[in-house]
């Protein structure tokens, strides 16, 4: 048995990942070395990104939503391996925390 991804799962991680890689001219012939070097994937693993043919190990997420300037937790619920829960959750802490910068310091008289 193999641990391929199902086609539902690869179709949204593809949507996610190739538009903006193809939009930074990684697509073009001879630029996937570039994102060898900057992923840390190897050629065969990039080769087989661009195809359309399996989506990389998770360990090269980090590194590849760098590339694309995405959140790696969205390549994370992309690939399913998070609920899209995940991402709506961070969006309110980040918006929580967000409103408490502004708020006035505590001082020692206070």
């Amino acid at each position: 048995m193999t641990d391929a991804a199902p086609p539902g799962r690869e179709a949204k991680f593809f949507a996610l990942v190739l538009p903006p890689l193809e939009g930074a001219g990684y697509t073009v012939y001879g630029s996937q070395q570039k994102l060898v070097a900057e992923t840390g994937m190897n050629k065969s693993t990039v080769s087989r990104l661009m195809s359309r043919e399996q989506i990389p190990h998770v360990k090269f997420f980090p590194a590849l939503a760098r590339v694309i300037g995405k959140d790696p937790a969205e390549l994370l619920v992309a690939a399913e391996m998070l609920p899209p829960e995940y991402l709506e959750s961070q969006q309110t802490l980040s918006e929580t925390n967000q409103s408490q910068v502004g708020s006035e310091g505590i001082t020692p008289e206070k």
